[in-house]
């Protein structure tokens, strides 16, 4: 019985004996109006969302509940809780599917690289180096 007790704590990824584990649940009233014919898919309006979640709570939330297990079809309103009495409503009202034109992404000829920007383990070399030439 004291194993299953050891391994119940390893499995919640306690390994002290004075931690605990607490679960919280929070339940919540959301509402979604959905049909079957909107050009978009559910899929879709989750990649859109999923961009802005980084940036705010709330986005993340909308994601969240994007993700849940939802009816056929697709949201074209939705009613979630955001904080205490404030509620987010996103709705889609005026749809119209439109492609952008190629030349919105052509690259001018006169354009010239002014600066180059470094993402990833090329910006982390770059810090290394630089603090090893502080010392």
């Amino acid at each position: 019985e004291e194993e299953e007790e050891e391994e119940e704590k390893f499995n919640k990824g306690l390994v002290w004996e004075t931690e605990k584990f607490r679960k919280t649940i929070k339940k919540f009233d959301g509402h979604l109006w959905m049909t079957d014919q909107f050009p978009l898919t559910v899929q879709q309006l989750i990649e859109l969302v999923s961009i802005y979640s980084p940036t705010s709570q709330q986005w993340k939330k909308l994601e969240e509940y994007l993700t849940l297990d939802l009816p056929e079809g697709f949201p074209v309103k939705v009613q979630i809780p955001v904080w205490y009495g404030v509620t987010a409503n996103v709705e889609f009202k005026h749809f119209k599917h439109q492609t952008a034109p190629v030349e919105l992404f052509a690259i001018p000829e006169d354009y010239t690289v002014t600066h180059e920007a470094y993402t990833g383990q090329e910006t982390r070399e770059m810090f290394k180096s630089a603090k090893n030439n502080e010392k």
